[in-house]
């Protein structure tokens, strides 16, 4: 898919990207690790940071926040939708 939107945080330590295909993802530099995170269905337009959490805009209108000090507990998932 092709990326519409990225941003990295002011620390450094996260860089997010979305896609025209919906996809959201989230790389951890400090573990290098790659997340997807799940609950938009319309191509991501938007994602900026703000502190811990990551904020995310669709073309249907829904805007997501992701807290990303909670990764690994109830932020992240293999399927199904959005926390918030």
């Amino acid at each position: 898919a092709q990326v519409r939107s990225l941003a990295m945080s002011t620390d450094a330590r996260w860089i997010a990207s979305g896609g025209d295909d919906g996809s959201l993802f989230v790389y951890d530099a400090d573990l290098s690790r790659s997340y997807r995170l799940y609950g938009h269905l319309g191509r991501i337009r938007h994602v900026a940071f703000a502190g811990t959490r990551l904020y995310s805009g669709d073309s249907d209108g829904a805007i997501r926040i992701w807290d990303l000090a909670e990764l690994g507990t109830n932020v992240l998932a293999t399927s199904g939708p959005a926390m918030q």
